[in-house]
């Protein structure tokens, strides 16, 4: 067939199938003359194309589908789940993909080539990911415990190519429900999948970050093979009561004197030991981002930088090496520790590509919005929300109330708080709002875009209803609840309460802020990210009201992801200048 025929049949302009044909959508096979020569099976792959996009999915995760990383379901569930957050919501386009999910087996191609053809139009635009690129990139690996992702960004100006992601769905049920962990094999297996669709598209990658979930821990034999699950940040072990009433963290610290929380790698490790449940096999443990650097390097002992390695708990951040009279006291063996470094290096090489030693991800997510600057403070909101700077000098830490002090790049410091209920706190009122529809006999579906407008129709200037959100308590004390005061029969409405939330997110944020930065400093530069603020715009009126600054979005979507590969980009620079 020729293009204007298969343009007739799909309804897609000829125009549009080129730039599909040059972004790696569809793959034309040529005659002996070079002239395109399209198929039924083209017809078919335009359909599902044109299918996908009208639900409004993007052209990554298209290219992970028809590679399958994504499944059906993933592809449609993801979507949804963008659609569900989302401030201005398609309606029609998330009702398409619940009626999609409620199908028994949900076959995309069949629903596409039954799908009714609208006049349908689509445009390449400067920003869209390009087909084969030969531009040199940087590559950022961010293993996240829902998320797995690959950040690609262009070397020349350091600006995102594209973000490939899919479900981590690596978690593997246990009989101890405080245990959380998941599946290494699994992560390790979608890692390298991703790595080679990235290798498809990209063919001139200079270097590879790696970040990721922090806390959790595996263990490896003496060849660096895997020998356990990955025990994650969410174990809470730590949590459980002895005999005598007191928790085991509680128990570590007056044994220590360290202060620890429970999901802590050394934490959780203390606790397998107890209950003899450390593979024999077990020679030394680390977290997912340091095995991922051996597999792709081939190195057989882990080496793990300080930012990640501080995560474990017993690390002292200013001498640079963990505090082995304690973990003595506990019995735990030194041997058992990884190798550290405190500073950027190169872990191995995978095809060539030199991999950087891995990073620490709310250290990432710093290094993307402020490098090392430390006149920025990063102010992200996703489930939780944290407030960092970097610190050149640790005489000049406050470290009180829960803010903590982290290595950072060579030689400086990430001074950071972290809260547990950033975007949590606001899905509990839209948990209870949703509620209430239901028991009112509505359609249970997300109310977030009521809860904008309700925000949005709250007097800031009327409205003294004050909403603590530490419903999930601090890292410093965990048994401390959220509150709703100053309630007056005057104020007590639902706008006021929505409002009251999202203040009470950046409130606890800003009493930090005062702690680090004195009024008659210097105001810094605000950068905000995360998904909770570019989906909430009243959230970012909040934030200026409250700091007297007006922020600054940062371009990048997936901070952690895209830092890792900033991170490594800007160290092949400097090693090799």
């Amino acid at each position: 067939m020729k293009i204007s025929e298969i343009a007739k049949i799909t309804g897609i302009k000829s125009d549009t199938i080129r730039y599909y044909e040059k972004i790696g959508l569809l793959l034309v096979k040529r005659s002996d003359n070079s002239y395109r020569e399209y198929l039924e099976a083209d017809v078919q792959t335009l359909l599902q194309i044109r299918f996908l996009r009208r639900l409004g999915i993007g052209i990554s995760d298209i290219k992970l589908w028809q590679n399958r990383l994504l499944s059906d379901d993933d592809l449609i569930s993801k979507r949804m789940h963008e659609l569900e957050n989302e401030s201005q919501t398609n309606r029609q386009q998330l009702l398409f993909c619940r009626q999609l999910l409620s199908q028994k087996q949900l076959d995309l191609t069949k629903s596409a080539s039954e799908a009714e053809k609208p006049p349908y139009e689509e445009t390449a635009q400067a920003s869209d990911p390009s087909g084969v690129c030969n531009e040199a990139v940087s590559v950022g690996i961010d293993i996240g415990t829902s998320t797995l992702k690959i950040a690609v960004l262009r070397v020349s100006d350091r600006t995102p190519c594209e973000c490939f992601s899919v479900p981590n769905h690596c978690d593997i049920p246990q009989a101890k429900k405080y245990r959380r962990c998941q599946s290494v094999s699994k992560i390790t297996e979608k890692i390298f999948s991703l790595l080679k669709l990235t290798e498809l598209y990209y063919k001139n990658i200079i270097c590879i970050g790696i970040t990721g979930q922090m806390h959790g821990i595996l263990y490896v034999d003496g060849c660096g093979k895997a020998v356990s699950e990955l025990y994650t940040w969410q174990d809470k072990s730590g949590d459980q009561s002895l005999p005598n009433g007191q928790t085991v963290c509680r128990m570590i610290e007056q044994q220590t004197g360290e202060s620890v929380a429970t999901g802590y790698g050394l934490v959780t490790h203390f606790c397998l030991l107890q209950a003899g449940e450390v593979p024999k096999e077990a020679a030394t443990l680390c977290t997912i981002m340091d095995y991922i650097a051996m597999q792709l390097t081939g190195c057989t002992r882990p080496l793990t930088h300080n930012s990640i390695a501080a995560s474990l708990g017993f690390f002292d951040v200013l001498a640079g090496h963990f505090r082995l009279e304690a973990l003595n006291k506990l019995g735990i063996n030194p041997s058992v520790l990884p190798q550290h470094a405190g500073k950027a290096q190169i872990a191995g090489f995978y095809k060539n590509i030199p991999v950087l030693l891995p990073f620490g991800d709310s250290q990432a997510s710093l290094f993307c919005a402020a490098g090392n600057d430390a006149n920025t403070v990063l102010l992200n909101f996703g489930t939780g929300s944290q407030l960092s700077t970097v610190l050149s000098d640790s005489n000049d830490a406050n470290l009180q109330d829960g803010i903590e002090l982290r290595p950072y790049t060579d030689g400086s410091y990430q001074l950071c708080y972290a809260a547990l209920c950033g975007g949590a706190g606001y899905a509990l009122l839209e948990s209870f709002i949703r509620r209430l529809f239901v028991l009112a006999g509505e359609a249970d579906e997300s109310r977030y875009t009521l809860l904008e407008k309700m925000a949005q129709s709250a007097d800031p200037k009327c409205c003294d209803l004050t909403v603590n959100t530490q419903f999930s308590g601090t890292r410093s004390d965990p048994l401390l609840r959220g509150s709703i005061e100053h309630i007056s029969a005057e104020n007590f409405t639902p706008e006021n309460l929505a409002y009251g939330f999202l203040r009470g997110i950046v409130e606890e944020l800003y009493q930090k802020y005062e702690q680090i930065f004195p009024p008659n400093e210097t105001a810094p530069r605000l950068v905000v990210t995360g998904n909770a603020i570019r989906k909430n715009p009243i959230l970012q009126t909040i934030i200026k009201d409250r700091f007297g600054i007006s922020p600054t979005l940062s371009p990048y979507s997936e901070e952690a992801a895209f830092g890792a590969a900033l991170y490594a980009l800007m160290f092949n620079y400097k090693d090799n200048s």
